[in-house]
């Protein structure tokens, strides 16, 4: 039978199942559009609709804030831009006409929950609770409700109907809450975040969403045991799921199973639970971080395709099983186990270039191949950890150590290539003597937190690029120390102020930082390349001729004697002290290339003005720069 020899009553049903573009292009065939005016009407508070353009004005109901709303035809459509003023009206409306509300208003959050009392009575948060919660039962006239305008949206412990149309929803948060219809999807196709906390998700809202089109990030937490089974998960580039005890719905069988799965375009993948991953024949292209965190159970990784991951974390208290792991580009693994077992399997660790061990630091490394070993972070916290010092890495240029309270100075590394080395945490070292005895080829040299007075005197560090040292100790001496290739020097006091004093032989030093470091005197004798110098706490500098010196900042000094020679390339020079004015020297602060040129002749160097007078940030370790560069490149 033609369509248009149907009923209007039949016709009406057929049109509940379309979206409004659909019907509003039906509207462009002048016998559709002449049969749907006998019963079709258009209620609308504004001259100009959005989403029915095709209807005729023979159809359009207009009304304003003092206007009732009357019913008309078999099919109602309903479109408004003031919310509040509709909705009031609306909700006396007691008819089971079908109905389409497409929301123009232009709030673009709401707050969803049973619990209205929170809100004032006529509140617009209420009065949209009020609209959905109608639309949602399966008696409802409200066959279509959409909100335009919509981008975030938060809901609790309510059952979510997925016909709502939210088309331009970019962030949801939701908690405790279930699909009142599992077999239809969200029309959520802009989400770009979602947040969803409560075991619901695994038993009821993931059978809603549709991973083919949204979102980008996922974030769960305290879903309880979950698994993905046959499923493309064609945007998603971003995957956090946590367990939290502190959090309300926390789930004990909180086992993750993916199976079968692709993420074409993920690019993280992050897993702190407590009972059990398993990742099982997955295809991940483009990931390039992997953390998986299991306290108390199992970790399997089988037949897990990822050839551009480079990082892979993984923090367990038993052996994971890890068979068929093609990841052809990884470039570093953090482990951290619990339990060692002498019998378990550790070739994963095998041909790693940068690796990190937390725990069984010895133990680990006797089973695996350190020749290929380029970077190498280590928690040494085990007595049996000092076995390390018989073995030899060959080929490491990088380290990073954390020590416990019984070293008292850094301990020795067999790694004749080594160029820089970390101390992420010493609350023990008190001495660095044997560093030029243990890493004569030491290049840059890091001290994170130093917990002890540390006194260093009569030492030369004889290939030392750079220096950085953060104290958290009371006392910080460095005297008479030679540094004949250091080019940048970093100290950094703790917030008390760290009493301290600083004479050190650098004739090629680049940039000095002395920050919260209580000193009476620092004397630069001999520094002719020095282009930065930052000090704050000094009393009284005395330098000779500074020829490169471009930025001079003594900010929150209380000087009372400043005696450098001249600094003819000054650039910038800090001062808060109200006095700075009477410490003069002679610089080419405030003065043309011309005039520079005219008063110091060759001493002036042009270079130098193209060198940015931004502070320098010192040395960073190579797992802070690698981790850096990894975090840009999972933001684009």
């Amino acid at each position: 039978m033609p369509f248009l020899d149907l009923p209007d009553e039949i016709i009406v049903k057929i049109l509940c199942h379309l979206d409004p573009s659909d019907i509003n292009n039906l509207y462009e065939f002048a016998s559709i559009r002449n049969r749907f005016q006998q019963f079709i009407s258009l209620t609308i508070d504004d001259e100009n609709s959005i989403n029915f353009p095709n209807i005729p004005i023979e159809s359009k109901i207009i009304i304003n804030k003092d206007s009732n709303i009357n019913c008309a035809g078999l099919l109602e459509f309903f479109e408004v831009n003031n919310f509040t003023d509709f909705n009031k009206k609306f909700s006396q409306i007691k008819d089971q006409v079908p109905k389409f509300c497409i929301i123009n208003d232009p709030i673009k959050w709401l707050h969803l929950s049973p619990f209205e009392f929170q809100y004032k009575r006529g509140d617009d948060l209420v009065l949209f609770n009020q609209l959905i919660n109608e639309a949602s039962k399966n008696s409802s006239a409200i066959k279509y409700l959409s909100f335009i305008n919509l981008t975030k949206i938060v809901i609790e412990n309510i059952n979510i109907d997925p016909s709502i149309h939210l088309p331009n929803l970019e962030s949801t948060i939701i908690t405790n809450c279930k699909s009142s219809n599992e077999s239809i999807k969200f029309k959520w196709n802009k989400l770009k975040d979602l947040s969803i906390t409560g075991p619901n998700f695994a038993e009821s809202l993931h059978k809603s969403i549709d991973y083919n089109l949204y979102p980008i990030r996922l974030y769960l937490t305290n879903i309880g045991h979950l698994r993905f089974t046959n499923l493309i998960f064609t945007n998603l580039r971003f995957i956090l799921i946590t367990s939290d005890p502190s959090i309300e719905g926390f789930q004990l069988n909180d086992i993750i199973t993916i199976d079968n799965c692709v993420f074409p375009n993920l690019k993280e993948l992050n897993i702190g639970v407590q009972n059990g991953v398993i990742l099982e024949n997955v295809t991940l292209p483009n990931l390039l971080k992997l953390s998986i965190k299991c306290t108390s159970g199992q970790i399997i990784l089988n037949n897990v395709i990822s050839n551009n991951l480079e990082v892979v974390e993984i923090t367990t208290s038993v052996m994971p099983l890890i068979q068929k792991f093609q990841c052809l580009s990884l470039q570093l693994i953090y482990f951290d186990i619990e339990i060692f077992r002498e019998d378990a399997d550790f070739n994963f660790l095998t041909n790693i270039p940068n690796l990190i061990i937390k725990n069984h630091v010895s133990q680990i490394l006797s089973k695996i191949n350190l020749e290929c070993l380029k970077f190498l972070g280590l928690d040494l916290i085990q007595p049996n950890d000092l076995a390390i010092n018989s073995m030899e890495f060959p080929q490491l240029e990088y380290a990073d150590l954390s020590l416990d309270f019984n070293y008292d100075k850094i301990p020795l590394i067999n790694a004749p290539n080594l160029k820089q080395l970390n101390i992420a945490d010493s609350p023990g070292l008190n001495t660095l003597n044997n560093i030029p005895i243990d890493y004569p080829q030491l290049e840059e040299l890091i001290l994170e937190m130093v917990q002890l007075p540390l006194k260093v005197k009569d030492i030369t560090f004889p290939n030392l690029i750079s220096f950085e040292i953060n104290m958290e100790g009371d006392l910080l001496e460095f005297i008479n120390c030679d540094f004949p290739k250091l080019k940048s020097f970093f100290a950094i006091g703790s917030m008390f102020e760290t009493p301290s004093s600083i004479m050190i032989n650098a004739e090629n030093l680049v940039e000095m930082k002395l920050e919260n470091l209580d000193m009476e005197e620092l004397i630069l004798p001999n520094n002719p390349k020095l282009q930065h110098l930052s000090a704050n706490r000094v009393e009284s500098l005395y330098t000779q001729d500074l020829d490169s010196l471009i930025c001079l900042d003594l900010s929150y000094n209380l000087m009372k004697d400043l005696n450098i020679k001249s600094a003819p390339n000054l650039k910038n020079f800090e001062s808060i002290q109200s006095n700075a004015q009477e410490f003069k020297f002679e610089s080419g602060l405030n003065l043309s290339s011309d005039e520079k040129f005219i008063k110091f002749g060759s001493r002036y160097n042009p270079v130098l003005e193209s060198i940015s007078i931004e502070e320098p940030i010192g040395v960073r370790s190579w797992m802070a720069k690698y981790y850096w560069d990894l975090n840009k490149a999972l933001r684009r």
